[in-house]
């Protein structure tokens, strides 16, 4: 994994990067078993995850239908309202959408909502919190508010996965690390570290169950 540099906005990021992420994404997700999906709710938004993804596996769903009609919403809306068993396991034809967009230099939002919603509470301190969320230019939620679907969708995951989301926000870093502040860069950095060595300190949110 190559490690985020401040640099120019928006940077090319080679196919073949692209090509061995999406292989480390077949390779770590599995494609069975399939969810049961009937027990979702009635909004239209849960009616679309459902239309889209029921008896499919998560690779035949990559591509604009997660992201159109009734789904035209940010990832955040899979992370708060879908079941946590159906969200991460189509969780990676996100990814996989998301970084087919970035390697052909799409300057859509879809990318940036998939990172956002993978920011990681360092701490409950809502200074903290607060200063994440201006630093980061948080739009699919304020992580002071969000942040308890957040971790428990990291705890989900094993720590190859979470390695694959680390190595998923070190690609989006290098297209746009320089539209960070500096200590934004650093919060950055900071939550690929939670994801990538499976750091995030669990404790600290346990105790608030």
């Amino acid at each position: 994994m190559a490690e985020i540099e401040n640099k120019s906005s928006r940077n090319s990021i080679p196919y073949s990067s692209i090509a061995r992420f999406e292989d480390d994404i077949h390779r770590v997700f599995p494609k069975h078993a399939i969810p049961d999906i009937q027990d979702m709710g009635g909004t239209s938004f849960e009616s679309g995850v459902r239309v889209l993804c029921k008896g499919k596996i998560w690779s035949d769903v990559i591509g604009k239908r997660l992201n159109v009609d009734e789904l035209n919403s940010t990832f955040m809306s899979w992370v708060c309202y879908v079941p946590l068993n159906i969200l991460k396991y189509y969780f990676p034809a996100h990814l996989m959408y998301a970084a087919i967009l970035l390697s052909g230099g799409s300057i859509i939002n879809y990318p940036m909502d998939i990172a956002d919603a993978l920011v990681l509470p360092p701490s409950l301190d809502p200074d903290i919190l607060k200063d994440i969320d201006h630093e980061l230019l948080m739009t699919c939620g304020d992580l002071s508010e969000r942040w308890e679907p957040r971790v428990e969708f990291y705890k989900c995951m094993n720590p190859e996965e979470r390695r694959c989301v680390a190595w998923f926000l070190e690609i989006y870093g290098q297209c746009r690390a320089s539209d960070f502040t500096p200590r934004g860069l650093e919060y950055f950095k900071q939550n690929i570290e939670f994801w990538k060595n499976s750091s995030l300190p669990l404790s600290l949110f346990s105790k608030q169950e």
